[in-house]
């Protein structure tokens, strides 16, 4: 068996095969579960995704966890994300330690944001009088 990387499915296509394979309609599982039949149809065209809500019912009709349909829904909306478009946001290093100093509850990072051409520094919380800082 090959293990190797396969490419997410919106959680719809996998919905509509279990109702094939069981010969159930979309409009009796709708029924069945106490919703429009429009949302069911929806869903198995990919027009829209799993609730956790949704997902409490399925589990409950079809069987199987809850998390099946949400690991589903999640993997498919993680596939069509463009990760290109979140390399501007660089990982949090030494350089982002907080500077001592605190003004109004507010204070500074040492270094700029580089984030989209702003060279002003990102305020944080200031949490001294907790002894965070």
């Amino acid at each position: 068996m090959n293990r190797g990387h396969t490419t997410p499915v919106h959680p719809g296509e996998v919905l509509r095969d279990e109702l094939e394979e069981i010969e159930l309609t979309q409009t009796a599982l709708a029924n069945h579960i106490g919703v429009l039949p429009e949302t069911i149809h929806e869903i198995c065209r990919g027009r829209r995704g799993i609730s956790p809500d949704m997902a409490m019912k399925l589990s409950q009709a079809l069987g199987g966890r809850p998390q099946f349909w949400l690991n589903l829904q999640m993997n498919w909306e993680l596939s069509q994300l463009d990760a290109k478009a979140f390399e501007c946001i660089p990982l949090i290093d030494e350089q982002y330690k907080v500077k001592s100093h605190c003004r109004i509850g507010i204070q500074f990072f040492d270094a700029p944001r580089q984030i989209m051409g702003c060279q002003d520094p990102v305020p944080a919380l200031c949490f001294t009088s907790l002894g965070k800082i």
